[in-house]
């Protein structure tokens, strides 16, 4: 997640400008965006019914973290350009929900509250976390190395984009 964010920062002059040496509060909130669904476990502790990958994994509630993303950012950095902060914020928050959806398990409530299915992919990528077992190390370190596995590959991918992007960019401005 934080090399997508990154590559969006590099690739967009304003929001470079304005993060320059003080971007630590920004990636951070990021990071904080991106587990903003799993608060389903602190809600559980009040609605003992509610279940994880329900309403706080759905795409509409990722917007809404996504602008809260983009409001505090804002309010930290006052001259923060609205639309990519937002892009950045939502991104942050879907990130985790198709994540959880290529995950063993029930599926994620992705079209809350216009559809209460669940949706899965029928070939898990990762793991998944054994939150109803958190002395399960073993089971969670298997869930990290395939999740850092599938974002280093994920970086490799874009870098590639970005880079063979660039390349066309200096090519087209080269033959001008």
């Amino acid at each position: 997640m934080i090399f997508v964010t990154r590559l969006v920062v590099e690739r967009h002059a304003r929001l470079r400008r304005v993060l320059t040496e003080r971007s630590t509060f920004f990636y951070s909130a990021g990071i904080i965006t991106l587990c903003l669904p799993d608060i389903d476990f602190v809600i559980r502790f009040f609605y003992p019914g509610f279940e994880h990958g329900g309403p706080t994994h759905s795409l509409g509630l990722g917007v809404l973290f996504g602008a809260l993303f983009t409001m505090v950012c804002r309010i930290r950095y006052t001259n923060l350009p609205f639309v990519p902060s937002l892009v950045v914020g939502i991104g942050s928050a879907w990130v985790h929900l198709l994540m959880d959806v290529v995950t063993w398990g029930r599926g994620v409530m992705l079209c809350w509250p216009v559809s209460l299915t669940r949706y899965a992919t029928g070939i898990p990528i990762f793991f998944g976390a054994h939150h109803s077992h958190p002395t399960a190390w073993k089971l969670h370190l298997i869930t990290l190395t395939t999740e850092l596995a599938y974002v280093f590959v994920l970086w490799r991918l874009l870098r590639r984009f970005w880079t063979a992007r660039s390349d066309k960019f200096v090519q087209e401005a080269s033959t001008r």
